[in-house]
């Protein structure tokens, strides 16, 4: 997160005159390039270099943040760049100071080794950098209650300012990954509002986007997982939020934090609808009634919505079930035929719906932290549930006729 925050400084910095951007280099890379022509043997410009990027500071002392054995330094506060210059297959360090009387060649390491026509991204075997998420023709969005994500001509702090994405928006991804070498950032070239650029994925472990489709990453399984082919058993498709898959298997539901919910069919991945009702994050979903029809979300907005969905996938809103204090909720099961709901709250307490008649038919008690977890058996004779800090209840109807 700190280093977004730089990233926005330096977004304020990219509009002075002071610092230019890839069309007009920073002046000092020019005594970068000065040395390492000195070390080729040869003038080196910038157009010689296979990659580039910068990033301008203000270090604690002279050594511009790489000292060297044996050096002492005066402990002033000095303005200056880090450059990344890539030339011949070999990636170089450099630190020079605003006034270019200061010029250091940090290190040097061999670049990534190409694969086709664009090095390869994330390099292989390089832990700096965040495992990419997003696919090329799909949709994202800026992660909600973030900050937005600046919008550049080329991948890297570098590029000219387009534009920014605001947090929770979404865009198209059209190209990528690319990643900077100096701060480890994977870039994506995206469309939005009209304008197409790059804009990077996250830093530091800490994701800024995240994938709105489902994405395959093999073929769709076929056949039932048995005691013969567990063994094989694999990922086959990914996405960000709460997932379910209906009884007869045809089609994944995908909710997410923005409050939306996607239908996929399940062998193709291909979008089939795209629901909108939550104020807030879906947190659970469940497939019930006549050959699961039926699709129940619940939200951390305390909100219950009942979905008829159909056998192509399409859907539409039916009920939406509330109480008089909406606490959020957090889990949701239905029986099988879809006569009863269950919604688990924040609060510990677990709601019985009719779904019909959408009224409250009792309020369960016994749980000191959130329900996140409901299921029901088989027939319907027993609803169990689990909580956060990891108390587990079993509900049925005795003997007498009361819920316990």
């Amino acid at each position: 997160m700190a280093r977004r925050i730089l990233l926005g400084l330096l977004l304020i910095s990219l509009l002075a005159p002071a610092l230019l951007v890839v069309a007009q280099a920073p002046e000092p890379i020019n005594a970068a390039l000065r040395d390492l022509s000195s070390r080729a043997g040869r003038t080196v410009n910038l157009t010689d270099l296979t990659n580039w990027s910068y990033v301008q500071s203000n270090f604690p002392d002279t050594s511009l943040g790489c000292p060297q054995p044996g050096l002492s330094y005066a402990q002033v506060v000095t303005g200056g760049f880090q450059f990344i210059l890539v030339y011949n297959g070999t990636s170089y360090d450099y630190r020079v100071s605003n006034d270019q009387t200061i010029v250091v060649l940090c290190s040097s390491s061999a670049a990534p080794t190409p694969t086709g026509p664009a090095e390869a991204c994330p390099p292989p075997g390089d832990p700096g950098f965040l495992a990419p998420r997003l696919t090329i023709g799909t949709q994202a969005r800026v992660e909600a209650g973030g900050f937005p994500n600046l919008i550049r001509s080329l991948p890297g702090t570098s590029g000219d300012l387009l534009g920014q994405i605001e947090a929770g928006a979404t865009f198209d991804v059209v190209a990528g990954p690319r990643c900077s070498l100096l701060d480890k950032i994977i870039w994506w070239q995206i469309s939005y509002n009209g304008i197409t650029g790059w804009t990077a994925e996250g830093d530091d472990g800490d994701y800024w986007l995240e994938p709105l489709n489902l994405q395959a990453t093999a073929v769709p399984a076929l056949s039932a997982l048995t005691t013969s082919n567990a063994a094989q058993a694999r990922q086959v498709a990914a996405g960000t939020g709460v997932m379910v898959v209906s009884p007869d298997e045809k089609l994944i539901a995908l909710g997410s934090s923005n409050g939306s919910i996607a239908i996929y069919d399940s062998v193709t991945l291909a979008p089939k609808a795209n629901l909108s009702g939550h104020a807030g994050a879906v947190s659970a979903l469940a497939f019930g009634g006549a050959a699961g029809g039926r699709l129940v979300s619940a939200g951390e907005d305390g909100l219950l919505i009942i979905w008829q969905v159909a056998v192509d996938g399409s859907a539409r809103e039916e009920a939406r079930l509330t109480s008089g204090t909406p606490v959020p909720l957090r889990s949701v099961a239905i029986t099988p035929d879809g006569s009863l709901i269950a919604a688990g709250a924040a609060d510990g307490t677990i709601v019985l719906w009719d779904p019909f008649s959408r009224t409250a038919l009792a309020t369960l008690s016994g749980h000191s932290a959130a329900v996140v977890s409901l299921s029901f058996s088989p027939k319907a004779a027993l609803l169990t549930s689990h909580d956060e800090n990891g108390d587990a209840r079993i509900w049925g109807v005795t003997a007498g006729g009361s819920v316990g």
